[in-house]
């Protein structure tokens, strides 16, 4: 458990679901177009939620016992030919708007590292929907852009040839 501030950071609990759903709804700007927009408002979204708790892949920034941001993280084996490491994948880090410039998302990956540096993780990637803000927040804790990726947000009509 780390403290930044006033603001603990911890694994996440099945008591903090329901905070979970509230700030998960604050993002929904910011979500990949492939993520139905009322989706964690449903019970699969809300059991998605649970599961990644329960699997110990969110961690929490907490003041009075509310949570204030979270990341979300996997694991994930490499492809086999590049090598059979197991790897973590940072795939959300979000912190509400009322509590952003504090260092709480700096925290949360700290601890994210953390972690996979307990686990003896040797590849730590991130494939987050990244602001300016959080780019630099990566790379502020060591993280380096490798590749840009591209999704066509509205497929290509076939020909009529």
């Amino acid at each position: 458990m780390h403290v930044v501030s006033q603001v603990t950071i911890r694994k996440a609990r099945q008591s903090d679901v329901r905070r979970l759903l509230e700030i998960v709804q604050q993002m929904t700007d910011l979500m990949p177009a492939n993520v139905e927009r009322g989706f964690f408002n449903r019970a699969d979204g809300r059991a998605l939620v649970q599961f990644l708790i329960e699997k110990g892949q969110v961690l929490v920034a907490v003041r009075d016992e509310q949570p204030i941001g979270f990341c979300q993280f996997a694991y994930e084996r490499a492809p086999v030919y590049q090598s059979a490491d197991q790897a973590v994948v940072l795939k959300a880090v979000y912190v509400v708007p009322a509590e952003r410039g504090a260092g709480y998302g700096r925290g949360l990956i700290a601890h994210f590292l953390a972690e996979a540096q307990r686990r003896g993780v040797q590849r730590v990637l991130a494939t987050v929907c990244a602001s300016d803000v959080l780019d630099r927040s990566l790379i502020r804790s060591g993280f380096v852009e490798r590749r840009r990726e591209y999704q066509l947000l509205q497929p290509a009509r076939a020909s009529s040839d």
